[in-house]
């Protein structure tokens, strides 16, 4: 089904620059201008329901392959076997993967986030293409508001305050389990 006015409609997405349009204002325009089956098609996509377009399965299938590729990544840093942490998926995309190699090897962990949602926000570009006015155009819309949603509870400060706080959490049950750390006696 096509959907220009609602398209045309929408404010423009910028990659990191804040969205004017919540996702939960998105869905609720969506549920008054898709059809059933199209915001149920939305919906899966979003919440991770069953889905029936080759966009959602497409989609999900590069998520997974990127996931994937961050995991080899992370385990070869670590020295640790990745298999456990690998899923299954169809098709291979080799820009993909280069992609994703590329953003891990920044030594800043925000750099290579920022760098895996761009990866991200151009996939959902890539498989609206041709399609903008169509259901994969709303799709691809829903996804990069997202990703503009997320982007914007990210920043440097506040990742150093959790990390901060992660590693206060883990000194404490260290201690409270009898460890002790370098230097310090039980």
């Amino acid at each position: 089904m096509k959907y220009p006015y609602l398209v045309a409609s929408l404010p423009a997405l910028a990659f990191g620059a804040p969205p004017s349009m919540s996702l939960d204002r998105f869905r609720a325009l969506c549920r008054e201008q898709l059809t059933s089956k199209d915001y149920a098609e939305l919906d899966a996509l979003l919440e991770g329901g069953p889905a029936r377009s080759w966009f959602v399965h497409t989609w999900r299938h590069r998520e997974t392959q990127l996931r994937n590729a961050v995991a080899r990544a992370r385990a070869a840093r670590r020295s640790v076997e990745v298999r456990p942490y690998v899923r299954e998926h169809a098709g291979f995309d080799v820009a993909l993967e280069r992609a994703v190699s590329d953003a891990m090897s920044h030594a800043n962990p925000l750099e290579r986030e920022m760098e895996l949602e761009h990866i991200r926000w151009h996939l959902a570009e890539e498989l609206a293409r041709f399609h903008e006015f169509d259901l994969e155009g709303v799709l691809s819309y829903a996804l990069r508001l997202r990703i503009a949603e997320r982007l914007q509870g990210w920043n440097e400060g506040l990742g150093r305050r959790r990390a901060d706080e992660w590693q206060d959490r883990a000194a404490e049950r260290a201690r409270a389990a009898g460890l002790t750390g370098i230097g310090e006696t039980p």
